[in-house]
């Protein structure tokens, strides 16, 4: 029941985040996703999202589509993701 309730709380902070844009730090390929990158809000959220190899180590916006408990997908602006 506590677990469940952990669950239940994070997907609520989860669900404020849809729709903002956040800055995330570009780390590395998605373990799960091929094609895409995970990152790290400044919060400490995991955030997957496109990226290009050389973007890793840099501080990029991305915009909040979905999420799970443990998780955030987002998309990228392709103008700024292709200058």
């Amino acid at each position: 029941r506590v677990i469940e309730l952990g669950i239940k709380i994070a997907q609520e902070k989860t669900n404020e985040l849809i729709g903002t844009v956040q800055k995330v730090l570009v780390e590395s390929r998605a373990h799960k996703n091929p094609g895409f990158y995970e990152g790290l809000t400044d919060g400490g959220k995991v955030v997957i999202f496109p990226a290009r190899e050389e973007e890793i180590g840099e501080i990029v916006d991305v915009k909040i589509v979905s999420g799970t408990p443990w998780a955030l997908k987002g998309e990228r602006d392709e103008e700024k993701r292709n200058p």
